[in-house]
Parts: structure tokens; C-alpha cells; sequence
């Protein structure tokens, strides 16, 4: 019945809107279309066009924010050009990008070598060990991703979804109509508007301007296609070598059911959309939409002026929860200790839970349990690495060649910088200093463990002895 009232009530906007105001007949149906039916009334069209154009209060609170304001939003989209157009950023996220790829097959080597899961240990082996086909795949990808990204880089959906794409494409459309309308009114405010917002969108995606963004965005394609390979193999070796009987299948043919699979992640602009690469790439890259993510994306949309104070919610986060699972005790991850514990038994509802939640692959039972395993061994591993990270940053600092952010007493830290001490830096072989920065969320656990020891001073020995536990 709603929709029928709806259908009506429409027909008879449009019947007014081509009687008595026919110029804007055109953006009225355009934003009809647009908006799903939504704005239907000419009341609404100028609503829609105001918070589109018009409102730049949106700037600070914004209480439509299901209508984004295009002018804010290029306005925001050239600051974030600038923040990341240093050189040295895509360096930055490349080197913490490659310290987290890399892990992940140390994690799952160890993890399975420490519990003597021999099949999972077999099954990596198989998965990582072709280091040149997998980084040739993942070369090809990056440079494939940053030549979209320079020409359009609404057409990459690493950078943008396509129906997100889409919707600003066609409220850019509407916004046009009604600009063209209005100025054969005698009306040009929205249309130097239009020009302001079109003119900034133009700027924004300059492919010079957009250097740094372009480059971190190829950097995921190389993730992703890296992941994306490793995959392919994974299910390969489940479906045609673990329980293989016959004879042995050639290479010839193993590397055919490979490129079939991995090819087949790809869409038909040719991004990779595979859910299990995609969950895991965006782990690697900091980019998981958590919920505390989407609160406080909820909570900027709403009130855009945190926005100066938390450009990049989505990555502090991610970073934070990486720790948290190199931590030896996670918190706040209900399952994750659980995972990592030896002994624990777990039912197969509760696998497929846990293997949905993070969009791991399986087509099968047993598949499930293999995946299962997988996890579990990657759980471990990182458990482990955490540990002898915490090991040895404690020993190397107790030797003098490990540095943190440094003590809480400013006096001390003032005289410390004055005879050159460095934050975040270790001492090499050569008895130089070297910065550990490009490390990623593992140079923050690095740190935490050396702040820790550096202020041990003023702690008492019992709660010295709990942060070293938490740490």
C-alpha cells in the first residue's frame, strides 16, 4: 500500500512539475532516480540540492548526512592529496604493507611447527613457497591498479565502491540539471556552486595531486593479487594434491587449475573481489571496517569538525587491534585466546563461525576443518612472534641498543635529545642507530615493551611485572 501511495504521489509531482515548472522537470526525475524514489517533490529536490551545495554549516554539523555536501566533500578529498603527497608516505606504507605480508606465513610455519601439525606445515609450504609466480602476479596487478587509479580513480573499487561511484556520478548529474534550470530562471547561485564543487572534484583527482593515494592503492593491489595467488593455491592443494591417490598430476596442470582459480577472482573490470582475499588484504593494509570503526565513522559524519583530529579512525584502529593480536594475551577479541590455546576443542558450528566472520573459503567439510587448522596455526604463530618480540626487545633494551619514545620526565627526555638519543631506534651491528619506524604495528609493540623498561623506575615491581604481562 506505501508503495503504491508512493507511485502516486510521484506521478502527481511530476504531472505539477511538467505544468507549471517544466525546466525543472528534468532534475526532479533525475533525482528521483538517484535517490530511489526518495525526493519526489520539488520541496525535496531543493532540499537535496542545498545539502549538496548549498550548506557548507555541513562543514562542521551536519544533521543530513545521507546527503553529502560535494563542495566539503572536495574540499576534504584535496586535504587528504596533501597529507599524503610526501614521497616517502607510499614508502612508509609499503614497508609496513611487507613486514605484516611476510609474517603471515612465518605466523602459520611456526604456529603449525609448535603444535607438530605436519599437514598444515605441508599445505604452507605449498600455499608461500612460490615466492617468484606470486610476486610476478602481484607486480603485474600494482601496475594494472595505479594506471586505472591515475586516469579515473573512481573506477578502481579498492578507492571506491562502484555503486558509491555511481551515486556521486549521478547527484553530480543532478546538480547540473538543476544548476542549468535555475540559470534559465535567472538564477545563478547553484550553478557557480556546481563549478566550485565540479572544479574541485576536478582538482582532487589529478593524477599528480594524487600521487601518494594512487600509490598506496596500487600497494593494495599488490596485497591483494599476493593474497589472491596464495589463495588460489591453498584450494588447489585441497582439492587436487591433499587427497590425491592416483597418480601425481603434472605441473603443467596444477599450474592451469591455479590460474583458473586465481583469474576467476577477478571482476570484470579487473579488480579482485574474492571475499577471503579481501578480508585478508584489508587486514594487511590496516583497513578492516571494525565496529569501533564504524562508530566513530558514524560519529565524524555527524559531527565533520573531529574530522582535522581523526583523519584516519579506520587506520589508528586497525593498527591498534593488529597489536592486540600479536599481544600474548588479546583483549577484547573474544575468540582469539580461545584459538590460539592448545587442547581446546572447538564444534564444527562454531568453526564455520569463525571462519565466516573473517570470509575464509571453504566448500566443503573438510575443507572447513583444513581452513580451521590454517587459522589456528596463523593464531599461534603471530602469539608466538609477539612473545619473542616482547623477549628480546626487553634484552636488547637491558643492553643499551634499544630506544622507545622515550621517558615521561621532560627534564631527562630534553637531555637525552640534546646528546642525540633517538625514539624508536636500535643499534646495529656497525654501532649505528637505525629507526625500526617502517615496521608497522609491529614498531609500536616494539616500543610499548622499551617504554615499559625505560620508566620501569617509577613504576613499583608489581605493576612493572603486570604491563610487561599486557605488553
Amino acid at each position: 500500500k506505501n508503495i503504491v501511495t508512493r507511485a502516486k504521489s510521484s506521478a502527481n509531482s511530476l504531472r505539477y512539475m511538467a505544468k507549471e515548472r517544466p525546466d525543472f522537470l528534468v532534475p526532479l526525475q533525475m533525482a528521483w532516480e538517484a535517490s530511489d524514489g526518495n525526493v519526489d517533490t520539488l520541496a525535496k529536490l531543493h532540499n537535496f540540492v542545498n545539502q549538496s551545495l548549498g550548506n557548507i554549516e555541513k562543514a562542521f554539523i551536519d544533521l543530513q548526512p545521507e546527503i553529502p555536501n560535494q563542495i566539503v566533500q572536495g574540499f576534504w578529498s584535496n586535504i587528504y592529496n596533501s597529507v599524503l603527497s610526501a614521497f616517502s608516505t607510499p614508502i612508509k606504507a609499503f614497508a609496513g604493507n611487507a613486514v605484516l605480508l611476510v609474517q603471515k606465513p612465518i605466523s602459520v610455519f611456526a604456529g603449525a611447527a609448535a603444535s607438530g601439525d605436519m599437514q598444515t606445515l605441508k599445505r604452507a609450504s605449498y600455499q608461500y613457497l612460490a615466492i617468484t609466480d606470486t610476486f610476478g602476479k602481484a607486480l603485474k596487478h600494482m601496475g594494472s591498479v595505479y594506471s586505472k587509479a591515475a586516469r579515473d580513480p573512481s573506477s578502481v573499487s579498492y578507492i571506491m565502491r562502484d555503486d558509491l561511484a555511481a551515486k556521486n556520478e549521478a547527484t553530480m548529474d543532478v546538480l547540473h540539471s538543476f544548476a542549468r534550470a535555475a540559470e534559465k530562471n535567472g538564477e545563478d547561485g547553484p550553478l557557480v556552486l556546481y563549478e566550485m564543487a565540479n572544479t574541485m572534484q576536478d582538482i582532487a583527482n589529478n593524477p599528480w595531486l594524487r600521487f601518494g593515494a594512487n600509490a598506496m592503492t596500487a600497494l593494495d593491489g599488490f596485497t591483494r593479487a599476493a593474497l589472491a595467488n596464495i589463495e588460489a593455491r591453498g584450494r588447489v592443494y585441497d582439492k587436487m594434491i591433499k587427497n590425491s591417490f592416483g597418480p601425481q598430476l603434472s605441473a603443467k596442470d596444477l599450474i592451469k587449475a591455479e590460474n583458473e582459480i586465481y583469474d576467476g577472482m577477478f571482476d570484470k573490470s579487473g579488480m579482485i573481489t574474492d571475499k577471503a582475499v579481501d578480508y585478508a588484504s584489508r587486514e594487511i593494509a590496516l583497513n578492516l571496517d571494525t565496529d569501533n570503526v564504524k562508530i566513530l565513522s558514524n560519529l565524524i559524519a555527524r559531527a565533520p569538525f573531529l574530522k582535522p583530529f581523526l583523519m584516519f579512525p579506520r587506520t589508528a584502529d586497525n593498527m591498534v587491534g593488529m597489536v592486540n593480536k600479536f599481544s600474548p594475551v588479546s583483549v577484547f577479541i573474544k575468540d582469539y585466546n580461545k584459538l590460539a590455546l592448545p587442547g581446546m576443542n572447538f564444534t564444527g558450528q562454531q568453526m564455520k563461525e569463525i571462519l565466516d566472520a573473517r570470509n575464509i573459503y571453504y566448500s566443503n567439510g573438510d575443507e572447513m576443518l583444513i581452513a580451521f587448522k590454517n587459522l589456528r596455526a596463523e593464531i599461534r604463530g603471530r602469539k608466538a612472534i609477539g612473545t619473542a618480540s616482547i623477549v628480546g626487545a626487553a634484552f636488547m633494551f637491558t643492553q643499551d641498543r634499544l630506544t622507545g619514545n622515550g621517558h615521561f620526565d621532560k627534564e631527562r627526555q630534553r637531555n637525552r635529545k640534546q646528546l642525540g638519543w633517538k625514539p624508536r631506534s636500535y643499534k646495529g651491528w656497525d654501532g649505528k642507530w637505525y629507526s625500526y619506524e617502517g615496521l608497522g604495528p609491529m614498531a609500536d609493540f616494539i616500543a610499548v615493551t622499551a617504554d615499559i623498561m625505560d620508566n620501569s623506575d617509577t613504576i613499583d615491581e608489581p605493576s612493572f611485572t603486570s604491563l610487561m604481562n599486557k605488553a
